[in-house]
């Protein structure tokens, strides 16, 4: 676990780092550059954030960021394009940052007035059919969600990430349509909400969906709701996870992993479709 955490480098001096030892960078654009074209390598390059700081337009494809580090405001990448789905894309060696500090909580992002609604975004998006994506040796840190899933996506690997500190889910792989094949492996995952939340609410699930050899390590407990009996899951407490493994979906196959919790209020891990006949579907 010490070779993973140390594996990535830190990204501030310190977890309580001082803000003023740090400057501040303010936009009001949409996105910081918007990609259209194929067979394109960026590389050595650092994107401040924008509400969607690279967008993968309709028609991109085969398209390299390679030690590249993303800074998200909404979201880091988004590959949602329902009219010819970007694919082909690999994301490698970099850094998609955005942490969210500590004292927001995830119901300030969930539940009304909505405080922090802008704080609800996905550091890697992919949606509207986005296939054939790989992730790799990469830093995925800070914000709700890691990598996303939500419409038919297939054919994404996930490997030798570090992902960590989400208020929600690190891996939030589902599909309005269907999830295709998913494949999250050899990758540490620390400090978020839960370890993995494949199939939630997805009609269809073709997969497989792999988990295997991950180390999860949920040490710090999350801030979950500002104040207390907002939301049940976790006992209506301010803090506490929901599972290591939010499992909904058949076709879903768990192996070699390692998972250390630090408390749950709930099962802890949750492995087992609630509705046998979603199964039989």
């Amino acid at each position: 676990m010490r070779l993973a955490e140390a594996r990535y480098g830190a990204v501030l001096a310190g977890e309580d780092a001082d803000p003023r030892n740090y400057s501040i960078i303010l936009s009001l654009a949409g996105s910081t550059m918007r990609v259209y074209g194929s067979y394109l390598e960026f590389r050595n390059l650092t994107f401040n954030q924008a509400e969607k700081t690279i967008r993968l337009e309709g028609g991109a494809h085969h398209l390299t960021f390679d030690d590249v580090t993303v800074w998200a405001g909404g979201i880091g990448i988004s590959a949602a394009q329902p009219i010819d789905p970007p694919h082909d894309i690999l994301i490698t060696r970099s850094r998609i940052f955005g942490d969210s500090p500590y004292w927001i909580f995830w119901s300030d992002a969930k539940d009304p007035p909505f405080p922090a609604i802008r704080n609800k975004g996905t550091h890697i998006s992919l949606n509207d059919g986005a296939h054939d994506v790989e992730v790799s040796y990469s830093h995925i840190r800070g914000g709700f969600d890691g990598v996303g899933t939500n419409t038919s996506e297939y054919n994404i690997s996930l490997h030798h990430n570090r992902v960590e500190n989400f208020r929600d889910d690190p891996f939030e792989i589902e599909g309005t349509a269907d999830i295709g094949r998913v494949s999250v492996y050899e990758s540490y995952i620390a400090n978020c909400l839960n370890g993995f939340a494949p199939g939630q609410a997805s009609p269809v699930v073709t997969g497989p969906i792999s988990f295997y050899r991950n180390v999860v390590s949920l040490l710090r407990d999350p801030p979950v709701n500002r104040a207390p009996g907002i939301n049940t899951f976790n006992g209506g407490f301010r803090h506490g996870f929901e599972h290591a493994f939010k499992q909904h979906s058949p076709n879903t196959f768990y192996y070699n992993n390692t998972v250390i919790l630090l408390n749950s209020y709930s099962q802890g891990v949750n492995l087992v479709p609630g509705n046998a006949g979603e199964l039989a579907r």
